[in-house]
């Protein structure tokens, strides 16, 4: 299991004998966040730096100017290259998110190659059937997840000898016109990413739940969007999909209902979130005032309606979207549990109109694993990045060896040496 360590875990990797710095970058709809990790031969990840810098460009989960999401990337990624003293890695893998985001459960098949038997490679087989028989040309694929497997003959399921493997896989696409226009962009300032991920699944998967929970759903609440990732059995997802609402939907009535700028009601929002619902009808006067202002003594009451009113409408549409998508079952709750990520995820609100909404009682995600400076709900997505990417990096380096190498080391791997 991928274990992630953070600078107070540095002599963990000396003396293995070989490691690769990997970037991982996740674009949010407000800041793009970078992470430097260091990977070694036994699998752990040492994070030497992070970055991050206001996003521009990316509104609401679609990308408005390309141009200006990819300076955002690049000061970020300079933040973090400097943080980490470390010269640029060629390991840069990014995150992405947004309504373009599309998942889909395909079928794929394949003659197994050892009869009886179901290889990891039979499986890999399936999965790449499954794409070619129903992605299309114009869709770049993000991830591909197995999540049902078996052996079927031509009169059903069987495991009998000559049955064909078959997978039901679910696949993460998207169009394959942003993944280029961004790409372009990104090589102007020497950025040149050679993965792409889905932020809601190496988000979702950065942590594991607990063995009784059996169905879930992640929500990962940012600035411009919410991510939704609905498990139904363990690790098998079978939903995923971007609602353009977050956390801008309520800084920005607070901004036209309390003529205040961006960054005032971003700081009037988190004042709010440490507060006491129960001031609530005791007329109470909150001091909100900020530097040039001297006239934001603001009732409580209408600060709590204006954002509980927009938090009960973000999560009453990402209730009905499971509605829509036929995902409700009868039984209530139609899951064992909520797990919250993301920016917003700090403001009470969100727990309280999860738990009426859906049922179920709600729960911040807490990367116990990580050192404080980094073990934040909002940096799921980039240390589920480098987890994904960490995957692929002891592929790398093994084709950079010499041929001989190679063969020794494949060797080794056969019998166990």
């Amino acid at each position: 299991m991928l274990k992630i360590l953070g600078k107070k875990h540095n002599a963990v990797l000396r003396g293995t004998g070989m490691s690769a710095n990997i970037i991982g970058i996740d674009i949010g709809t407000g800041t793009i966040k970078v992470l430097a990790g260091k990977v070694g031969t036994d699998g752990y990840i040492e994070i030497i730096g992070s970055g991050s810098a206001p996003t521009a460009g990316y509104t609401k989960g679609v990308i408005t100017d390309v141009a200006a999401l990819a300076y955002s990337i690049r000061q970020a990624f300079d933040c973090v290259v400097m943080a980490a003293n470390c010269e640029k890695s060629k390991n840069v893998y990014l995150g992405l998110g947004g309504t373009a985001i599309h998942g889909q459960i395909c079928v794929g098949s394949v003659a197994p190659l050892a009869v009886g038997t179901i290889t990891n490679e039979d499986v890999e087989r399936a999965c790449r059937a499954a794409v070619l028989g129903s992605i299309a040309d114009d869709q770049h694929v993000l991830q591909v997840m197995p999540i049902n497997i078996s052996a079927v003959n031509d009169k059903g399921s069987d495991n009998s000898v000559g049955a064909k493997v078959e997978v039901d896989a679910y696949i993460i696409t998207l169009p394959q016109t942003i993944l280029g226009d961004l790409t372009i962009a990104l090589e102007t300032h020497d950025i040149h990413p050679i993965g792409f991920f889905a932020n809601a699944i190496v988000a979702a998967e950065a942590f594991t739940p607990p063995s009784d929970v059996e169905s879930y759903v992640f929500l990962d609440i940012g600035a411009g969007t919410t991510d939704i990732v609905y498990y139904r059995g363990k690790k098998k997802p079978c939903l995923v999909a971007s609602l353009p609402l977050g956390g801008d939907y309520i800084t920005n009535d607070l901004m036209q209902g309390l003529s205040v700028s961006r960054p005032h009601a971003e700081e009037i929002k988190r004042y709010y979130s440490k507060l006491n619902k129960d001031l609530r009808g005791q007329n109470i006067l909150l001091d909100c005032n900020d530097y040039g202002t001297t006239d934001k003594q603001i009732p409580f009451d209408f600060l709590y309606d204006i954002v509980e009113c927009r938090v009960e409408e973000i999560v009453s549409l990402a209730y009905d979207y499971f509605v829509d998508n036929h995902m409700v079952s009868e039984r209530k709750p139609f899951v064992d549990k909520i797990y919250l990520a993301g920016g917003c995820s700090a403001l009470p609100s969100f727990k309280d109109n999860l738990r009426k909404i859906f049922g179920v009682e709600p729960e911040i995600v807490h990367l116990d694993m990580m050192p404080l400076e980094y073990a934040y709900p909002d940096n799921m997505a980039c240390i589920g990045i480098l987890r994904h990417a960490a995957q692929f990096v002891p592929k790398e380096r093994i084709n950079n060896l010499s041929s001989w190498q190679a063969v020794v080391r494949n060797i080794k791997k056969m019998f166990k040496m």
